[in-house]
């Protein structure tokens, strides 16, 4: 083995690991020493001791028995909301918020995706809405700079000399053509956005 211990290793090459550790700590080696000479990081030469001491060396399958795992009602739960609400809401998402409101079923909307999945059912869901057509430029109007302007404005609540700010904005080329900072924002300060713009 060379360069760093890996992350997962089976319970031979952690007893070959342990051993040689243990040798060279017997030969007078720092604990530290051996484990930056191995690439093994020091709490788990601990760990690892410790656990050959209980003779559970060998890592047990990943898993276990979850808290959050499905009851065994869940699943016939599922399916009788499928039937009673299933054309009402339409997904999966909405069909698991309403077994929580009904205090029938707590489960995820990927579980109740799941699950309907693995029956072979599907919900309807929401029909797309139709595509929409841009609505063209006018004839008049061409796209390039200098053709199409969009004002704006905003509130700076902190600044106490000028609170609103007004800007007029190319269209095209998204440049700003003018700009204007008032204290009271009335129809004099248009008058003079617009003036500042021609």
């Amino acid at each position: 083995m060379s360069g760093p211990v890996p992350t997962r290793v089976d319970g031979t090459a952690k007893t070959v690991l342990l051993e040689l550790i243990d040798d060279a700590v017997d030969a007078g080696w720092a604990l530290n020493r051996v484990c930056a000479v191995l690439g093994l990081d020091r709490r788990r030469a601990w760990r690892w001791t410790r656990r050959r001491a209980e003779g559970t060396l060998d890592d047990t399958r990943p898993g276990g028995h979850p808290i959050h795992s499905l009851l065994v009602s869940d699943p016939d739960e599922i399916m009788r909301l499928f039937d009673e609400w299933g054309d009402v809401d339409r997904s999966h998402r909405k069909l698991a918020h309403r077994g929580s409101y009904l205090q029938r079923v707590w489960v995820s909307p990927s579980t109740v995706d799941r699950v309907l999945t693995g029956q072979g059912l599907a919900l309807a869901g929401t029909p797309r809405p139709a595509k929409t057509t841009r609505t063209p430029w006018p004839n008049w109007c061409e796209w390039r700079p200098k053709q199409l302007w969009c004002w704006d404005g905003t509130v700076f609540p902190a600044c106490k000399q000028a609170k609103h700010a007004y800007a007029i904005v190319d269209v095209v080329s998204r440049k700003p053509v003018a700009t204007h900072l008032t204290t009271t924002p009335d129809s004099v300060a248009a008058r003079v956005l617009f003036a500042k713009a021609l």
